[in-house]
């Protein structure tokens, strides 16, 4: 068979050294990925490391750039790669893939999705740290009197991390009205601009796209405005409930 269609195996031949050669061999560098790499040692010279840098890539989801995390979304959402769009088409849920990233009601799922991920690590890091710092002899004592995991939490962990959640409310609510530059720029296009535009992207386009800088320096202005009031009231709610949960 082989001699026989040799002439079309020669054909063939100069495709498969292509994918060989730009489609296989880069795997070697996959290594990189559990190596403590250094340009000097090389690839096999370089110190292994294991699976260190995913479990810090999994315990930082906060530390993320929103740029990469903006790639990210639009990687997985693709029409034409994503896999999301496979997922959903080889089960049937779709008749055909759907541009996500393009659906201006599809926007603000997507949008909160992505920012609770990316901001799931560092609430993590801070309500941890208030866990950990709150003496175990109090859940010996509220076991003693008969306490069980819901009523310990109710009585012992919540009343413990209340005066963080109050400052954690303070310093979150003036982005009431910024929503946030960075997540809403990464992720929104000219599809989008309907249900994504946000006072921050409105600043940013006038001034920096339309050079209206007077007129984005003012909008700016009455933004900063509102959330520094959002802030004072807060702050003013939380000293009324208990002073020691006032910021300032």
């Amino acid at each position: 068979m082989l001699k026989k269609h040799r002439m079309f195996y020669l054909f063939l031949l100069p495709a498969v050294v292509m994918v060989f050669l730009f489609s296989y061999m880069p795997f070697w560098g996959i290594l990189i990925a559990f190596k403590d790499f250094k340009m000097a040692r090389g690839i096999m010279g370089s110190e292994w490391v294991g699976l260190a840098h995913f479990r810090k890539l999994f315990s930082d989801p906060h530390f993320l750039s929103w740029v990469v995390v903006g790639t990210f979304a639009y990687q997985i959402l693709s029409p034409s790669s994503g896999i999301v769009n496979t997922i959903l088409v080889n089960l049937g849920i779709l008749d055909k893939s759907v541009y996500f990233m393009a659906q201006p009601n599809m926007f603000v799922p997507i949008y909160l999705i992505v920012n609770l991920w990316k901001g799931t690590g560092y609430s993590i890091v801070v309500y941890l740290a208030v866990i950990s710092g709150i003496d175990t002899e109090q859940y010996e004592a509220v076991s003693i009197d008969g306490a069980n995991r819901f009523q310990k939490i109710l009585y012992v962990t919540l009343p413990a991390m209340l005066p963080t959640i109050c400052v954690m409310l303070i310093l979150n609510i003036g982005t009431i009205i910024t929503v946030g530059f960075d997540p809403i720029f990464n992720l929104y296009n000219d599809a989008t601009y309907q249900t994504a535009d946000v006072i921050s992207t409105f600043v940013y386009r006038k001034g920096m796209v339309d050079a209206q800088f007077d007129y984005s320096t003012a909008v700016g202005l009455f933004q900063n405005v509102v959330s520094l009031t959002l802030v004072l009231l807060s702050n003013w709610f939380d000293r009324k409930a208990n002073p020691e949960y006032r910021v300032i």
